[in-house]
């Protein structure tokens, strides 16, 4: 018989300081002096009562990154959910954070290894997959050294084949696809007593619209019903398109479920423009070592780039680690992938944006700023966005000079816009002027003249439904009318992200009323400012 190492008792007594008090820690090392393993080891008793170390002592291969707390809570639903009977939970978790290693596999291994549950039912998309779960699980109940030294051989000569073991433990584990036969099936009488749902469908299902479909009435019209009153269902998985099983089931119209929906990123940077130009050190062709320069420039200011973020699991995913991703993947696979949160290309209008390679003589072009500020820059609160707009006095061609999105104070925002005034000869601007708006237009004014900057500034009053207004650009972007800045990452994610169900719309909002201001206002003839010194 095998004794623990030192590092398995450090393991043992971290997890037994969480359950035990000093003295009964104590009095249970002295009453398991000799056994601290096997049928009536400390291990397996500390294993029963704790999951996480369940994992971590019996699994060190496969759990040998430290548990998320998303993963905690997880195990702590699961639990909470076998104290009742006919429960249902669907639990959306992003790609690649190991929930089918908690769902299918840690979790049936517990449940019957401890006889808390005699029969579990293991769903996927296919049978192969369902058969590769179970190829895991047999593996350890056959192999694992701990397993059998704590639990005794458990495999049974009665049925041992690719999707149904019986345990010497008198229970059982089946594993079916969806597409596969599921009616009818029992074990000794008695129907699934949990359903473990693990991705249920692929992306080539999801892509086809009639298999989509099917999977979707046959899990609402087989899996559903392969249970008794007392069968609960446990559906994980990503959301694959807006109208896949784990979409539909998490909207809000679909009931009889507990739904927890997690996303890789949990809240995002509020400085944009630092990110901004990191994607534009990232994306630079032109330098050979850009993945080097970019993480130097993080380094440079990791504090306030990092400030106020968080991420799902910290221990395999930095918020780094994922904002690479989100460029390496693409926009599309990040947000569907990683946030639960696919986008269907038909609601995204400005998904043909065009981009300039050159800019004609800015002398050549009536330029135009348009500022939509935030009310408050809290961080549920809108982003301010400023729109720089050339339009070409003889081709009528618009071009995007600069445009940015900022979550900062108005004193702040104020300065970032003067800045901009320096760079870019500006004729005139449109400031947004709802609400507090207006006063903030007066803030802005005198912030100008105290940078001895003489502009007309126009308080504009937008009107009609904003949706509208944000629609009505989609011919001159589309058709090429008015071309972006591929420097302005941010602001041009917005705009390809905007869609009527978009939380943000500050970018295509300020774009607009730029637009507005090309085609209603002429160009006002001011003092050339060159000539006053200025």
């Amino acid at each position: 018989m095998s004794t623990l190492s030192t590092n398995e008792k450090q393991l043992l007594l971290t997890y037994l300081q969480k359950h035990f008090s000093p003295s009964e820690i104590e009095q249970l090392l002295i009453s398991h002096k000799n056994n601290l393993i096997g049928q009536n080891g400390l291990r397996k008793k500390l294993a029963q009562i704790d999951a996480e170390y369940f994992a971590l002592a019996y699994f060190p291969k496969v759990f040998w990154r430290e548990f998320g707390e998303f993963q905690r809570e997880l195990l702590l639903e699961l639990d909470d959910l076998l104290h009742k009977e006919g429960q249902r939970l669907i639990y959306a978790v992003p790609r690649n954070h190991g929930k089918s290693t908690i769902v299918s596999f840690l979790t049936p291994l517990h449940l019957i290894l401890f006889k808390r549950i005699r029969f579990i039912l293991l769903l996927s998309a296919s049978d192969d997959l369902a058969v590769a779960l179970m190829n895991d699980i047999k593996a350890e109940v056959t192999s694992n050294e701990a397993i059998i030294e704590d639990f005794g051989e458990l495999k049974s000569s009665e049925k041992w084949s690719a999707q149904e073991i019986w345990l010497k433990n008198d229970s059982c584990i089946m594993a079916r696809g969806i597409l596969g036969t599921l009616r009818g099936i029992k074990w000794k009488g008695l129907r699934p007593q949990l359903c473990l749902c693990d991705d249920m469908v692929t992306d080539g299902m999801v892509e086809s619209e009639s298999k989509n479909e099917k999977v979707k009435n046959l899990f609402k019209e087989s899996v559903l019903n392969l249970g008794d009153s007392y069968s609960n269902y446990l559906l994980v998985g990503t959301t694959l398109s807006e109208d896949d099983l784990i979409s539909d089931i998490l909207d809000p119209d679909t009931t009889g479920w507990k739904k927890v929906r997690k996303q890789a990123v949990i809240t995002f940077s509020d400085a944009l423009d630092l990110w901004s130009h990191w994607e534009s050190l990232y994306t630079n062709r032109e330098d050979e070592d850009r993945e080097e320069t970019a993480f130097s420039y993080f380094n440079e200011h990791k504090e306030e780039m990092l400030k106020g973020t968080q991420v799902l699991w910290n221990e395999r995913w930095t918020y780094y680690d994922l904002m690479k991703k989100k460029i390496d993947d693409g926009e599309i696979s990040f947000w569907k992938e990683l946030m639960n949160q696919p986008k269907s290309a038909g609601e995204y209008i400005f998904q043909k944006i065009q981009y300039w390679k050159s800019l004609p003589e800015l002398n050549e072009l009536d330029i135009v700023m348009y500022i939509d500020p935030a009310i408050k820059a809290g961080k549920r609160n809108d982003f301010s966005a400023i729109t720089i707009l050339g339009e070409h006095t003889k081709t009528k061609q618009k071009y995007i000079l600069d445009g940015s999105m900022h979550k900062v104070l108005p004193d702040e925002l104020f300065k970032i816009a003067a800045k901009k005034i320096h760079t870019f000869p500006v004729d005139r601007i449109g400031f947004e002027t709802i609400q507090a708006q207006s006063y903030m237009k007066q803030k802005f004014e005198e912030a100008l003249w105290k940078e001895s900057l003489y502009l007309p500034i126009i308080g504009v009053h937008s009107k009609g439904k904003k949706e509208s207004r944000i629609e009505s650009l989609q011919p001159e972007v589309n058709s090429g009318d008015i071309l972006f800045n591929s420097d302005n990452h941010t602001y041009n994610t917005q705009i390809k992200d905007y869609s009527s169900k978009s939380k943000f719309d500050d970018c295509p909002d300020s774009l607009f009323g730029a637009v507005q201001m090309l085609k209603g206002n002429k160009r006002i003839q001011t003092i050339d400012r060159k000539m006053l010194g200025i």
